[in-house]
Order: structure tokens, then C-alpha cells, then sequence
């Protein structure tokens, strides 16, 4: 027997789906691509999967929930929708040619490049979410899931299922007269993201002192990792080194991809993201270390509004006096939040979500600078991911989150672990090559260790520059 869902979402867009007696409404919701947060991988520990139950009037867990009758459901934020793939004119005739994928594999969403590898012709592009979130926000989160070999390879299985299918929608928006083979396809992504991609054993990434046994680059047949079709039956597989648990693959790809490292001046990497990465570096030495922000940084806060949008508005709210420098809400607006004339509403959770992973990315920053003995001004700054690509410089400035300095010394670098990544596609020895050198004379700062850190981190609260 099978029975209707009905959902509504925090922008009051509404779906219907069908799900089988018996179902858990958290497994229903993921067939239906309504990908929920979660940081307990379904144990009902925690309260990220509370919707809210429109016929019995009260608030459920979806992963504890089983389906035995219709329902209507109210979500309590909006909808994540998916993106058709971009296709990049070109007169590639794909008979006989030559096609890669490049991957920036994130924590919460996945960049897809399809090229034809040997003109280096970008042909289509594509983003998507991260199945994963729905077991996690964060790495963690899913490293306490997959302990056991039963969700290590449900996690596995869950993350190529949805890369391959991403990949086919890239190839049939082409449209080619016959079926093409795919050559390559090269990875980047954090150390935990490889480590679930290839079904490693994670447990050692998860507790002290955070273990990394495969930081090795990969160089392997598809096949050899994951059941394939005919489509990638001859594929290479490839990805970029890492140095430790938390500083993975992809920040050593956006180095490759804007050439760090190479004069006696210091570059300083800073990949926005829900692992957030610091990278500085010059020809001689680097110096790395991890955040952990959350997916402020990376995704929809709420009312489908990303990071860089809320930065703005808290900016702009700060200047008027509606909100304070420790990031409270004038009173009249501490329930319900501020509503802009654009109808954005701006609450205090999402304040507070922005304000640690600010407070995460400054403390990172400080204690780096302090670690070489350098200042923030001695450095040339690159500024990644889609939270930095869209970054508004002097609200970033204002609010703490960047010391500030003359914006010439600021290069916006946007996904610069997918371009390493595309880099690596085409030259995949060279790459791996110019990879080992970073790796080799790169040091790991865990920064939780420093006994000034968390001084460092309540100070780096304060909305203040």
C-alpha cells in the first residue's frame, strides 16, 4: 500500500510524493531528492530532521517516523533545487574524441566539469548538492556514520550513484549521435570526502589524533573502485594528494590551479567552505590548517539565501543599529526576525551560524599569521570557494572576517579546487608532480592544540573589525 506526502516548504512552494506503508519518512524524502540535514546519521539523536506534522498538529523526526497514512508536512526551511547542466558551445565532433570529467568533490555541494581532454574544450558544467548531507553537516557527522562497513559502502555506493547520474545528464545534454566513452575523470576533495569516494575505513579520521592513512595520490581504473557501465568501462580515475585528515585534496588542487608557491613571498589560500582551509605558503615552506564553519559558508542559511547575502544584510543591519557587535537583534526582532522590503528575513539562528563559522575562518587566519611570524598585509590573499567568489570585501572587513587590507593584494579565485582539478585531467602526471613538491614541504597546524585558541575564537565573535 502506498500513501501521499504532501510537502510545503519555507517559501510555501508545495510537492506531492508517494511512499510505501512501512517507509521512514527521512528515506522517503531522499527518494524524492528532498535532501534533509542531519548530524546523527538517522539515530534520532539530534533535532536537524524536525518537521513539522500539519495533520497531528506537532513537530516529528523524520529518520524515527514511519509512514502508515497520508500526510502533510511543513518544512522548516526551502526547498534545495538542483541545476540543470550549462552546456559551453563548441564545434567538437565527438566521434573518436577524448572525454574527462573534473570533480571538485565537496563536503556539502559537488562541481562537475565535462572536457574534451585533449583541446582542453570545457563542453558542459554542472552543480549539484552533496547527497551526503542528509547523514551530516559536516565531516565529522559522517565519519561517526560510516564507522561501520555497512554505512561505509551505503555512503560510498550513495555518493558514485549520484556523481554517475550527474554525469549522464552532462553527457545526454550533448546530445551526441553515439554513445561517447569517458577517458579520465580526476578529484578533488577534503580528506574525508576521498576517504568515503573510495571506501576507505574512516574510523582513525574521526578520533585523536585524526590519522590519515591514504594521502597518497590516486592513480587507478574505475573499475577497480566501483561497478561501472560500458560508458566508463575504460576510465582512469585520478585525484590530488592530501597532507592530514582535515586538509585534504582539494585546497592542495586550488594551489596547483593559481600556481602558489612559487616566489619568496608568501600566498595565502583561503577556501571558503563547511571545512574551511588555510593554506600559506611560499617556495621554501607551508603552513595549513582546518576550520570547521558549518554550511554557513556553503549553502542555503535559510529563506534560500546564501552566506555572502546574510554578510550584507548583516552588515547593512549593524550600520542602522538594528543588530549589535556580538550579534544580537534589536528586541522588537529577536522572534521573528528582521524582514527586508524584498521580503529576505534575516533570524538569529542564521546570524549565530554565520557568526561561528566567521569566528572559525578569523581565528584560522590569526593563528596561521602568527605561526610563520608574518602579518596579513606581507601576504598576497586568494580567496576560494563560491562564498569567496561572491564576496563583498568591505563588508567582509567591517564585520572581522578578513584583517583588511588594499584590495590589490586580494584575488578572487572562485572554485579553485575545480580548476586544479580540471588541470590534473589533462596532465595528470605534471600535476601530480608539482602536488608532491606542496605536499612535501607543507606542515599541518591543528589549531584546536594552540593553547590561545579559544581566547582567539570568542574574541573573532565580535562583528567588529
Amino acid at each position: 500500500m502506498t500513501f501521499e506526502i504532501k510537502v510545503r516548504d519555507q517559501l510555501h512552494r508545495e510537492k506531492s510524493i508517494t511512499a510505501k506503508q512501512g517507509t521512514a519518512l527521512f528515506s522517503a524524502f531522499m527518494e524524492a531528492n528532498i535532501l534533509l540535514p542531519g548530524n546523527c546519521g538517522g539515530n534520532g539523536t539530534c533535532q536537524a530532521c524536525t518537521v513539522f506534522d500539519c495533520e497531528k498538529e506537532r513537530y516529528i523526526k523524520c529518520c524515527k517516523t514511519v509512514i502508515e497514512t497520508d500526510m502533510c508536512i511543513q518544512l522548516p526551511f526551502a526547498f534545495q533545487t538542483q541545476n540543470a547542466p550549462v552546456i559551453h558551445p563548441s564545434d567538437i565532433d565527438f566521434v573518436d574524441r577524448r572525454l574527462g570529467f573534473a570533480v571538485d568533490l565537496g563536503t556539502t555541494s559537488i562541481g562537475l566539469e565535462l572536457y574534451d581532454i585533449s583541446s582542453k574544450t570545457l563542453l558542459v558544467s554542472h552543480c549539484i548538492l552533496n547527497p551526503q548531507v542528509c547523514y551530516g553537516a559536516d565531516v565529522i557527522s559522517r565519519i561517526q556514520y560510516a564507522k561501520s562497513d555497512e554505512s561505509l559502502k551505503e555512503l560510498k555506493a550513495l555518493t558514485w550513484n549520484c556523481l554517475f547520474s550527474s554525469m549522464m545528464d552532462m553527457l545526454n545534454a550533448l546530445e551526441p549521435a553515439s554513445e561517447p566513452s569517458i577517458a579520465r575523470i580526476a578529484i578533488a576533495g577534503n580528506t574525508t570526502m576521498l576517504y568515503l569516494l573510495m571506501g576507505y575505513e574512516v574510523c582513525g579520521l574521526g578520533v585523536y589524533p585524526f590519522k590519515a592513512e591514504h594521502l597518497g595520490a590516486v592513480t587507478v581504473k574505475l573499475n577497480r573502485v566501483v561497478a561501472c557501465n560500458a560508458t566508463f568501462s575504460d576510465c582512469m580515475l585520478y585525484a590530488y594528494p592530501g597532507i592530514s585528515a582535515f586538509v585534504g585534496s582539494d585546497i592542495i588542487s586550488g594551489a596547483c590551479a593559481c600556481q602558489l608557491g612559487q616566489k619568496k613571498t608568501y600566498d595565502f589560500l583561503i577556501d571558503f567552505g563547511t571545512n574551511g582551509e588555510l593554506y600559506l605558503l611560499n617556495d621554501e615552506k607551508g603552513f595549513c590548517g582546518a576550520t570547521s564553519c558549518g554550511p554557513a559558508f556553503d549553502a542555503y542559511i535559510s529563506n534560500g539565501n546564501y552566506g555572502t547575502d546574510i554578510l550584507s544584510r548583516i552588515d547593512l543591519l549593524k550600520d542602522r543599529g538594528i543588530l549589535s557587535a556580538d550579534g544580537l537583534l534589536s528586541e522588537r526582532y529577536q522572534k521573528n526576525g528582521y524582514c527586508f522590503p524584498d521580503g529576505v528575513t534575516i533570524r538569529m539562528r542564521d546570524i549565530r551560524a554565520l557568526q561561528q563559522a566567521k569566528a572559525a575562518i578569523r581565528t584560522g587566519i590569526d593563528l596561521l599569521l602568527e605561526k610563520v611570524g608574518i602579518s596579513f598585509q606581507d601576504c598576497n590573499v586568494y580567496l576560494a570557494g563560491n562564498f569567496g567568489f561572491h564576496l563583498e570585501l568591505d563588508s567582509a572587513f567591517r564585520l572581522g572576517l578578513l584583517p583588511e587590507i588594499p584590495k590589490e593584494q586580494i584575488h578572487i579565485v572562485g572554485n579553485s579546487a575545480l580548476k586544479g582539478a580540471s588541470l590534473l585531467l589533462f596532465e595528470p602526471e605534471l600535476q601530480r608532480k608539482t602536488a608532491n613538491s606542496l605536499v612535501c614541504r607543507s606542515t599541518y597546524y591543528d589549531f584546536a592544540n594552540v593553547p590561545d585558541f579559544q581566547n582567539h575564537f570568542i574574541k573573532a565573535l565580535s562583528f567588529e573589525s
